[in-house]
């Protein structure tokens, strides 16, 4: 995926995101395997990129998978959310989890790219349910980045935080480009 972003290769990113969803579903389906695939049909009916058979037959093989291990409802109202990516949010909603390792313990440079993401919304003044649905996490999930952002930039505070960040001069949210 990461050299396929690099490139710029859109198409390509579109059997990235099927494939990372695949392999999920058949470790383990979550919502998140459901949003992923969901998120590439949406980019491919909007691209107007076809799938070939075989890569058709492995999607349906997979949203069929997925829709019996999670339930209809849980499945739907994923497939909602992931019908409401662009192709670049999908991209980076399936990174999010797989950021650069080795990172410091402390400082800006320790963030992970979700926790940037988390400071980005706080300093646009998001509550933490807002962030939550922007995020497609849970509230609670929100409140977990917080703390260790907290911890590891040394603030006590969403204001201070808030305040450090616009100092900072974070790049804007890409999405909203």
């Amino acid at each position: 995926m990461a050299i396929r972003v690099d490139h710029r290769l859109r198409s390509a990113q579109l059997d990235s995101l099927e494939a990372l969803a695949r392999v999920g579903a058949a470790i383990q389906p979550t919502p998140d395997d459901v949003r992923i695939l969901q998120a590439a049909e949406s980019a491919r009916t909007n691209t107007g990129l076809p799938r070939g058979l075989d890569l058709q037959r492995a999607y349906d093989t997979t949203s069929a998978r997925l829709r019996r291990a999670l339930g209809a409802t849980v499945f739907d109202r994923a497939a909602a959310e992931g019908a409401r990516l662009t192709l670049d949010q999908a991209v980076e909603y399936a990174r999010r989890a797989r950021g650069r390792r080795g990172r410091p313990a402390t400082g800006w440079a320790s963030l992970t790219p979700t926790e940037l993401e988390v400071v980005r919304l706080v300093a646009e003044g998001l509550t933490n349910p807002q962030i939550g649905a922007r995020l497609l996490m849970s509230r609670g999930t929100v409140k977990t980045h917080l703390s260790h952002i907290f911890t590891k930039l040394g603030t006590t505070s969403r204001t201070q935080l808030a305040a450090t960040a616009i100092d900072r001069n974070l790049p804007p949210d890409r999405r909203a480009l």
